[in-house]
């Protein structure tokens, strides 16, 4: 426990990092180069709360591949809980290739966040370090030195859990955990090692002592067995809610296949056996639909027309005629015969049409409508379009210019802003308008500048703004037009802080030229590092508002001096 002071300094990290005789720099990597140009970047930044949150970026992605180099960045990265993230990454990565350096990566964070004086936000600091450092297993809990021993174990076996759920196994057995960590412990492995053997899986949650805990483990388990093995685990139950799910379940799945087993499971179905029997129905059509249509008859009036009526969807994309005249027969809910209708609408357009018309005027027709006009747009946009002429509802009709309209807009964009006129509510049209923009900006940027141009101020404006631009890009074309578009929706060093990574995957223009462009450093090293990581393979979420605004925190951390 000697590695465990308060007054830790940064200097102990840079020795940490020389521990790691750091192998030559692969230059020749795209994503290392961007690295190198985010780090640089992240010097020049005042603020040292913006320069901590972006060291700790550089670093976080640079220890995947190198380890040493990120060490070497979190030795000048002053926030303690930005150095301790960055040191996490490290130790989870060398884990298992340098466990010894691992360690003491891990209990060096751990010494940086006893510097943060607020004792709550230190302790929720302390237990994401130890969820991140969770493969270091024993050795992960000197990582959390406020963390109660118990509460600190759970947390390691269910960081463990994600990545090797026998190794967690082997901990929960080791440390001999007990009670209601052993019980949450045991939910969360139980189900999961029932993919491999689900007999082991069910003696595991038999030793889960909640009755509540060990019933949702064996109705997970449940769900992962085969139906018979399923019916045995119903039997160990013993709620009877619990106990009659995982029959209905089973017999469901079982009915195609195991038609008197299947009916048989059903008797022991203590809630709701009608529902159970009407699944059954169901779930035999795809096997023996005679069968299942005469079983289905001896329901009460409601479980058969929901049985009859979910059969007749299944048939709607195969078998549009005997869909039509099943429907007939039972005279479905109007959410059954829309459902139908929509399902038919590829297979035979006339017939889904015809009988979305004779659905009683109102919601369920417009609604019927509005899905045909969705499955037709992909197939016969012009069509799909004079359709929706016919629908009433605001709110059906702007369903479907929504679905048809950025498709018609592919190839005749005034057609598509026309048909957005049908439209009554002017904020959803102005919606529409954006996504349209977004659609055309690749092969009309001017087209797609004069749409968002025309809107007011708005999140979506600024979204399809940025997605246009980026869609642009990829179509290699002029980085120019794509910042100009970007630029309508968020200011110019935030539209290339999200540019810039773009590039990185269309390579129309070098990224790192086109960060320099960036003003602030704290968003030009930001950039590059989503740049690196789109040629790693990874790709971050566009924010519309400056990252620093989401990492506002409880209280100003210890700054170091």
């Amino acid at each position: 426990m000697g590695l465990v002071s308060r007054t830790t300094s940064p200097v102990v990290i840079a020795a940490l990092a020389l521990v790691c005789m750091p192998t030559p720099r692969a230059h020749g990597s795209a994503a290392r180069e961007y690295l190198d140009h985010a780090r640089a970047a992240a010097r020049t930044i005042q603020l040292s709360g913006d320069q901590s949150a972006a060291l700790r970026s550089v670093a976080c992605a640079l220890a995947d591949h190198d380890p040493q180099s990120a060490l070497d960045i979190t030795a000048t990265t002053r926030r303690p809980s930005d150095a301790a993230r960055a040191l996490a990454a490290v130790a989870r990565n060398l884990a298992n290739t340098d466990p010894a350096l691992a360690r003491q990566a891990a209990t060096t964070g751990a010494r940086l966040l006893l510097r943060i004086s607020g004792p709550d936000h230190r302790l929720a600091e302390q237990r994401l370090l130890l969820r991140e450092v969770a493969a270091l297993e024993e050795e992960a809990l000197l990582a959390a030195f406020e963390v109660p021993v118990e509460e600190g174990r759970l947390a390691v076996v269910l960081g463990r859990a994600e990545s090797d759920p026998a190794a967690a196994l082997e901990l929960v057995q080791s440390w001999e955990m007990t009670g209601l960590s052993a019980d949450r412990a045991l939910t969360v492995l139980a189900p999961i090692s029932a993919a491999a053997d689900s007999q082991q899986a069910v003696e595991l949650a038999a030793t889960i002592s909640s009755g509540r805990l060990r019933d949702q483990a064996l109705w997970l388990i449940a769900e992962r067995a085969s139906p018979a093995e399923a019916v045995g685990i119903a039997q160990r139950t013993s709620d009877w809610l619990v106990k009659s799910a995982i029959l209905a379940d089973a017999a469901e799945r079982m009915a195609a296949s195991e038609t008197e087993a299947a009916l048989l499971c059903v008797e022991e179905v203590s809630a709701a056996r009608d529902s159970a029997l009407a699944q059954v129905v169901v779930g035999l059509a795809a096997a023996d639909r005679a069968q299942a249509l005469e079983l289905g008859a001896s329901l009460p009036e409601l479980p058969r027309r929901w049985a009859l009526g979910r059969i007749a969807v299944a048939l709607a994309g195969s078998e549009p005629e005997a869909a039509e005249a099943l429907l007939a027969e039972i005279g479905p809910p109007p959410e059954i015969a829309r459902l139908a209708v929509v399902s038919m609408a590829d297979a035979d357009p006339d017939r889904a049409i015809r009988l979305a018309g004779r659905l009683p005027a109102g919601e369920s027709r417009d609604a019927a409508l509005a899905g045909v006009v969705a499955v037709l747009s992909k197939s016969d946009v012009e069509r799909a379009a004079g359709l929706v002429w016919e629908i009433a509802s605001p709110r059906w009709r702007g369903t479907a210019v929504g679905a048809v309209a950025p498709i018609l807009a592919q190839n005749d964009p005034d057609a598509a802003t026309s048909l957005i006129g049908l439209v009554s509510d002017p904020e959803v049209a102005r919606r529409l308008r954006a996504e349209v923009a977004a659609v055309v900006a690749a092969d009309d940027p001017e087209t797609a500048f004069r749409l968002l141009s025309s809107l007011p101020p708005s999140e979506y404006r600024s979204e399809a703004a940025m997605d246009g631009a980026r869609a642009l890009l990829s179509a290699r074309g002029s980085t120019e037009d794509a910042l100009r578009l970007a630029t309508i929706g968020l200011e110019h060093d935030l539209a290339l802080r999200w540019l810039v990574p773009s590039l990185a995957r269309s390579r129309v223009r070098s990224p790192i030229a086109m960060a320099q462009e960036i003003e602030s450093p704290y968003l030009r090293a930001l950039s590059l590092v989503d740049a690196a990581r789109e040629v790693l393979g990874s790709e971050s979420k566009p924010l519309l508002t400056p990252e620093r605004a989401r990492q506002v925190r409880p209280i100003v951390e210890w700054e170091g001096g």
